[in-house]
């Protein structure tokens, strides 16, 4: 080691010494690395919070997942319900109108067969609401399985299922408006995602010509006005989602063994609509299920004193 002593501006001494090791003895460096054990411990810990950090990930995620689809069923409910109040508004408000549009083609009673077709039980939609099937979570293929026709929980195509086409509503074609398990029972299937209506630009119920792809969904706009091409309005899958009509039996001496012939004899007082609903959220074994009915009222009901 060398050192620099200033004695004075002028005078610089310098001075050296050497420090000196005993005799046999050498100089070594010491080391110290991490052993396998820290990096297998360290490593440990890393891989525990990555995986509870991911679960909790996926467990939001799902959760998220969930809640919108819950937020679509209600839409789709809504909409169905919306739609079975329109029917019968319309046909209250035409009821003044002539039946025959021969008679009088401007006005007419246009709303009256999709009416009769959710109000009529042998010709149409409607059923003993002591008959249909309860609403169970059990699971959502018991509606579906064709083969379960029996028992207080059965298939809803007993119960007449159907829906409505809430992207055309066409009172010239009740058929294709009011699309039921009578005509097209494989329509309605498990749903694979969420309760929904799976629309094609088909003319034919439940037909698709093989382009639903998202090109063919988009808008286009000519300058002067703006157009869909094509229209996607023809049901194609009737997805976890149906409605159940029923009447009420309240002024029926025995409505356990009435048949559908004297249900149609006998005006009731109301009409009872059950919305339902069944799809597996994500991650989830047990069915959600949302459901409700409304109640409208018969117009051609005349209540006695």
């Amino acid at each position: 080691m060398v050192m620099y002593m200033l004695n004075s501006p002028k005078n610089l001494k310098v001075t050296q010494t050497k420090n000196h090791l005993p005799k046999g003895s050498s100089l070594t460096s010491s080391r110290r690395g991490d052993t396998i054990i820290e990096i297998i411990f360290c490593f440990t810990i890393f891989s525990i919070i990555t995986i509870v950090s991911i679960g909790l990930m996926n467990r939001n995620l799902s959760l998220i997942q969930g809640t919108l689809e819950v937020s679509m069923a209600r839409n789709e409910i809504e909409a169905q319900a919306e739609a079975i109040r329109f029917i019968h508004n319309s046909y209250l408000s035409e009821r003044e109108l002539v039946r025959d549009q021969n008679i009088d083609p401007t006005k007419w009673q246009e709303y009256r067969d999709l009416w009769q077709r959710l109000a009529s039980v042998q010709n149409g939609l409607n059923n003993n609401p002591i008959k249909i099937s309860k609403y169970s979570e059990q699971n959502c293929r018991q509606y579906y399985d064709a083969a379960n026709v029996a028992g207080e929980v059965h298939n809803i195509f007993t119960d007449k299922a159907f829906i409505v086409n809430t992207r055309k509503l066409d009172p010239k074609n009740p058929n294709s408006t009011i699309v039921s398990t009578r005509e097209h029972q494989p329509l309605f299937q498990e749903a694979s995602l969420y309760p929904r209506l799976v629309f094609s630009n088909s003319s034919q119920v439940g037909a698709s010509n093989g382009a639903d792809s998202s090109a063919n969904l988009n808008e286009s706009n000519s300058g002067s006005n703006l157009y869909l091409t094509p229209a996607f309005v023809t049901p194609y899958r009737i997805e976890g989602l149906w409605v159940i009509g029923t009447r009420d039996v309240t002024g029926v001496s025995n409505p356990d063994a009435i048949d559908d012939s004297g249900l149609d004899q006998q005006a009731p007082e109301f009409y009872d609509f059950h919305i339902r609903s069944c799809w597996y959220g994500p991650n989830r074994n047990i069915p959600s299920i949302i459901s409700t009915i409304i109640r409208l009222y018969n117009p051609e009901f005349i209540k006695k004193d």
